[in-house]
């Protein structure tokens, strides 16, 4: 597949808060991921951990956004995501769940099929 990083077709927007271990797990998911026309946006909502080291490290190797808010919750914390958004097709996924190396596959043939497109 030709990958056009300037213009991804899926982003994967993560809200994350003092996971940075299952972030680190959840990362390396998207890295094998057999859809590779995506980026992934991560809204830091105020850690203290090592989330930023996490995301620095993943950022070599996968097109990610890393966004940092003071903790204004989740729901705040996706919408800044939604602001950001390159691809044609969004995904939310949790910071500590490891996607199957299918997952974003799926999801694109999924929505490509009943033609759901949000951009």
């Amino acid at each position: 597949m030709n990958i056009d990083k300037h213009n991804p077709k899926m982003s994967v927007i993560i809200p994350t808060y003092n996971k940075a271990f299952y972030l680190d797990l959840t990362l390396k998911g998207f890295e094998f991921q057999t859809f590779q026309s995506f980026e992934i946006i991560i809204i830091d909502d105020g850690s203290n951990d090592t989330t930023k080291q996490i995301v620095a490290k993943y950022s070599k190797v996968m097109d990610i956004q890393y966004l940092y808010q003071k903790n204004k919750g989740r729901a705040k914390a996706k919408n800044l995501g939604i602001q950001h958004i390159r691809g044609e097709i969004v995904v939310f996924n949790d910071d500590d769940r490891i996607p199957k190396s299918t997952y974003l596959e799926m999801h694109y043939k999924g929505c490509k099929k009943k033609n759901i497109v949000f951009r």
